[in-house]
């Protein structure tokens, strides 16, 4: 764990442009991301046909990564499982810390490997352990390795990077690693390298992401971590639930619950106040079919909202 704590913390402070921004973040991906907060259910239809879609349909080729799972071996099996009900042709990258009788290193650089990852129409990355997704695809450098290049070209191309749970926390530039309770949080604040790491960036450097949301209570902890690293919004998606965001940045709600949406663009904290503070903090709940426009700050109702306003009878 302490080498471990080495390399991120080198990675945070040498090489996190590589990664999360810098040169390459410029680059504008045509692909959708699908962040989902957790627990998903092998029932949760919208979800699973949602990732098939936007890989292309029927038939779509899925490289599936179990790299944060503790069994690797088993969970993986079980997402291909699911997407394929679902009219996918998902494959499994044998890519895990945890992967017995595996080299990840070496397993991260297999050009091979990497050649089938290009060609597939979406990836999609287990729950678990989110430490285990940066170690197992980050150089020691930290430069991507040629898996995490070959992911980054079929979102870049049009394709979609799905999600669950540590596959969400991986999505913003920053994500939480050594998490403390909420209260603790709270109270201690964060730390580069302890509470929060590099994560892998597709969304952009400017959003950050967090998951398990409303079920374990942690939009409180989201807000220390936004104003260490400066974030102005946040998005934390609840779980059997997915945020899809489109090239245009635009996201949507899908399956069992919402999200919330915190914005800091007019917050302030007290210096002279003892302990943790914050005030203007607008926070937005974004329930399934409502959409919003990162890019344009702009709130769009579901549908069944809308056919419902436009109803309503109005006493004379």
């Amino acid at each position: 764990m302490l080498a471990l704590r080495k390399l991120l913390m080198h990675f945070a402070l040498a090489a996190m442009p590589l990664v999360g921004g810098g040169a390459q973040a410029v680059e504008t991906p045509k692909g959708s991301l699908v962040i989902i907060g957790g627990a998903l259910r092998g029932d949760n239809a919208p979800v699973w046909q949602r990732i098939v879609q936007l890989a292309g349909g029927k038939g779509a080729r899925i490289a599936v990564f179990p790299s944060a799972a503790a069994n690797p071996a088993r969970s993986g099996q079980f997402i291909v499982g699911r997407l394929n009900q679902h009219g996918a042709d998902a494959f499994l990258v044998p890519l895990a810390v945890k992967l017995e009788g595996s080299d990840f290193r070496k397993v991260a650089e297999d050009a091979a490997l990497a050649a089938s990852v290009r060609s597939a129409g979406g990836v999609y990355f287990s729950g678990g352990d989110q430490a285990r997704i940066t170690q197992a695809m980050v150089r020691a450098d930290g430069s991507r390795s040629a898996l995490l290049d070959a992911v980054w070209d079929v979102y870049r191309r049009g394709g979609v990077v799905a999600g669950t749970s540590a596959g969400a926390a991986i999505m913003s530039s920053t994500m939480f690693y050594e998490v403390k309770t909420v209260f603790s949080t709270l109270r201690s604040g964060v730390n580069e390298g302890r509470e929060i790491a590099p994560g892998l960036g597709f969304i952009g450097d400017d959003i950050f992401i967090d998951q398990h949301l409303l079920t374990r209570g942690r939009f409180a902890r989201m807000i220390p971590a936004m104003l260490k690293k400066g974030y102005k919004l946040g998005l934390g998606i609840d779980e059997n639930t997915a945020m899809v965001i489109d090239s245009k940045r635009q996201v949507e709600i899908i399956g069992y619950k919402g999200a919330l949406l915190i914005d800091l663009t007019r917050a302030s904290t007290d210096p002279k106040a003892i302990g943790f503070n914050i005030s203007g903090v607008n926070l937005s709940y974004l329930d399934r079919g409502d959409k919003y426009d990162i890019d344009q700050r702009r709130f769009i109702p579901s549908p069944e909202k809308v056919g419902a306003c436009s109803t309503r009878s109005v006493p004379a």
